[in-house]
């Protein structure tokens, strides 16, 4: 029996306990299957989940940013690079 991979476990018990990291999780992988599946087109209430997801990561992260001791932590952090990274992977961008 292969051993599992140490950050997923870690990765996974994180996003259970943590609702930032846990929304921002949700919102990655539905931005994937958005992006890759064209689910936009099959299914509208998936862009509606994948958004809420979304917001809901930014709703969390932004009051934890008045307590500094509450955005610096792992589970804050991955949260964030989570959602950049979907933000860069899928070339959407702002000006």
């Amino acid at each position: 029996m292969a051993e599992r991979d140490p950050m997923t476990i870690r990765w996974l018990a994180a996003a259970v306990t943590d609702e930032a990291l846990l929304h921002s999780t949700l919102a990655s992988s539905g931005g994937n299957m958005l992006y890759y599946a064209n689910l936009p087109a099959l299914s509208p209430s998936f862009l509606a989940s994948f958004l809420y997801h979304k917001t809901e990561t930014i709703r969390i992260i932004n009051g934890r940013v008045k307590d500094i001791s509450k955005v610096l932590t792992d589970e804050s952090l991955a949260a964030i690079a989570l959602l950049v990274t979907g933000q860069t992977c899928q070339g959407i961008t702002t000006r």
